[in-house]
């Protein structure tokens, strides 16, 4: 959550993950962000997540 914090209005966060980060999408989204979650295979995922305008 600091690294969130730590976003410029115009950084992205690349989360690399080996599932599908459901519980973080739900709090960010919660908190105003958007996001893209893509299976990049071999059951890993990743998601940008952006500040919503």
């Amino acid at each position: 959550m600091a690294t969130v914090a730590d976003l410029d209005e115009h950084e992205e966060l690349v989360v690399l993950a080996p599932f599908e980060p459901v519980p973080l999408e739900g709090v960010l989204g919660a908190q105003g962000y958007s996001y893209e979650a893509v299976e990049i295979g071999g059951g890993d995922w990743q998601v940008t997540f952006r500040r919503q305008s």
